[in-house]
């Protein structure tokens, strides 16, 4: 068996010549079927990647998950991807808005809105006291030279 099953990404288990991990033939059972690769990442392939936070990359008999822009990976190191949690960039100022706007954290983003104002209080009038005379002038007295 070993020495039929080390082409074609095939190998000899219980003395059955099978195709490797991450491989698949359409011709099972046959010893000169060649395995092809596996696509883990096709839409309906169960993977172990973080739903719709993070990428499927299809590789040669196994595939990796990348976790998408606007998230991070908090699981292990060994296997990246499964676990992705976003990242609030109006926390870690790496958004783009602008001085006047406000950063509004999303799912794997964040938006910038403009600031509402405050509302501009009414105008004040000065109390009025009653009716406002004006102050009589009289005739200042000169004196006549002489």
């Amino acid at each position: 068996c070993a020495d039929r099953c080390t082409a074609h990404n095939r190998e000899c288990v219980n003395e059955e010549c099978v195709c490797k991990a991450g491989y698949f033939s359409f011709n099972a059972g046959n010893p000169d079927t060649n395995c092809v690769d596996e696509n883990e990442c096709q839409d309906g392939y169960p993977n172990d990647c973080d739903g719709n936070k993070a990428d499927c990359i299809n590789t040669e008999g196994s595939y990796t998950c990348v976790c998408k822009d606007g998230y991070e990976n908090a699981s292990s190191l060994d296997e990246p991807g499964t676990n992705c949690i976003d990242i609030n960039e109006c926390l870690d100022d790496t958004n783009d808005c602008a001085d006047s706007e406000i950063c509004v954290n999303n799912s794997g983003g964040y938006n910038c809105e403009p600031q509402t104002p405050l509302p501009t209080p009414p105008p004040t009038r000065a109390p009025t006291r009653g009716p406002t005379r004006q102050p009589t002038r009289r005739p200042s007295h000169v004196p006549s030279q002489s």
